[in-house]
């Protein structure tokens, strides 16, 4: 009986690997030990963790024969990839023989997700060289028994991202569930590692080594990791004048005389909005005479939100040239052509004829695409 207890441990803790990667093809494994026996699920996987590709199989399988064929087709795969398989065969996956499922999946994961940094010796020595470097105090000497108090995975936790765990509170705490269900919660919810293992397996007396080990490769990925979440980081705050964009009516059509708006909004290279401002967007204004000068906008302003607001007064009619840059390189669909109206307003009135000094002189100024006032002014 004792047994089965950590082999049904091992089974649910590799479903919760395989099944992390089955969501990227939005596929779930419920019955690790029969899911598998049309193909379908593992070719998948090893497609996945392999990013090749498994050519001929049968997607809908129905018979026995390309049950077999399909799972053949799998093992043929990893065989292909320089892996060792002993003692299973087509036949052993499709009659759902359990120890030898378990068996495969672990060879899966190792190769493909606790070897994938290149592990030089013993795969086991490797990772638990790394975990007693990264918590030295912990006195980590196995992957069973220097878990099962739950104070571990706290402090690995809190090594990675300084100030998630309260370590005091953890150390004088012997509710083992309680510490690995914080360990394990603060894992999920800061450094965003899957929950594969439960904490109640991890500080079952039972506890199986191959799933420890399979988890706290989570943590050394996190580690390895930490340069590539820096940089996306970066990227993630940084404006991409190839996604940044404008728009408004500023850069359909304008009015000669009349103010112009537009609106920019940056992005960065995954597409996304910024939420802040900060950057320093050129925006410059060419009108159509031949060898005028280009002139800067009114206004540019920066909204602190990912948006600037700007406003520009074309002074000459005829299709004029908008450019924005960002860092010396146009933004998305910059330079923008935009044509100019001559201007509407017009002025007439007695004022603009005769006037007499030190009296007041009416006017009238009409300017038809926006409104119409009287101004009143006087001459000297």
């Amino acid at each position: 009986m004792q047994d089965q207890r950590w082999v049904d441990i091992q089974q649910r803790t590799f479903t919760g690997w395989v099944n992390q990667h089955l969501k990227d093809r939005i596929l779930k494994c419920n019955d690790l030990i029969n899911d598998l026996k049309d193909g379908i699920l593992l070719i998948n996987l090893l497609e996945i963790i392999s990013s090749k590709t498994i050519p001929t199989y049968n997607k809908k399988p129905k018979i026995r024969a390309q049950l077999l064929e399909n799972c053949g087709w799998a093992l043929k795969f990893l065989k292909d990839e320089g892996i060792k398989l002993v003692a299973i065969g087509p036949e052993d996956v499709v009659d759902s023989r359990r120890t030898l499922i378990l068996g495969l999946i672990w060879t899966i994961i190792l190769r493909y997700h606790i070897q994938k940094g290149g592990a030089s010796g013993s795969a086991k020595n490797d990772l638990l060289a790394w975990v007693q470097k990264q918590i030295p105090e912990c006195n980590v000497k196995d992957f069973s028994s220097s878990w099962t108090d739950g104070k571990a995975l706290c402090h690995l936790v809190e090594s990675l991202k300084s100030g998630t765990i309260e370590l005091g509170p953890v150390d004088s705490n012997p509710n083992a569930l309680e510490n690995a269900t914080l360990g394990a919660d603060r894992a999920l919810s800061d450094l965003d590692i899957p929950k594969i293992l439960s904490p109640s397996d991890m500080v079952s007396p039972d506890v199986d080594e191959l799933s420890v080990m399979t988890y706290i490769s989570y943590f050394r990925d996190y580690a390895n990791n930490a340069g590539k979440r820096a940089d996306r980081e970066k990227k993630e705050k940084t404006a991409d004048p190839a996604r940044s964009f404008a728009f408004g009516a500023g850069l359909e059509k304008g009015e000669q005389f009349v103010p112009a708006h537009f609106l920019i909004q940056a992005k960065n290279c995954f597409g996304d909005n910024l939420k802040t401002g900060g950057d320093v967007f050129e925006v410059s204004i060419t009108p159509p005479t031949k060898g005028a000068a280009a002139f800067r906008p009114d206004k540019v302003q920066d909204n602190g939100d990912g948006t600037y607001d700007v406003t520009y007064t074309p002074l000459d009619h005829g299709k004029h040239t908008v450019a924005v840059t960002l860092r010396g390189t146009g933004i998305h669909g910059s330079p923008y052509s935009v044509p100019i109206d001559r201007s509407t307003i017009v002025a007439n009135g007695p004022g603009l004829e005769s006037a007499n000094v030190f009296l007041p002189s009416d006017f009238t100024i009409i300017a038809k695409k926006t409104s119409r006032s009287k101004c009143s002014s006087s001459s000297f």
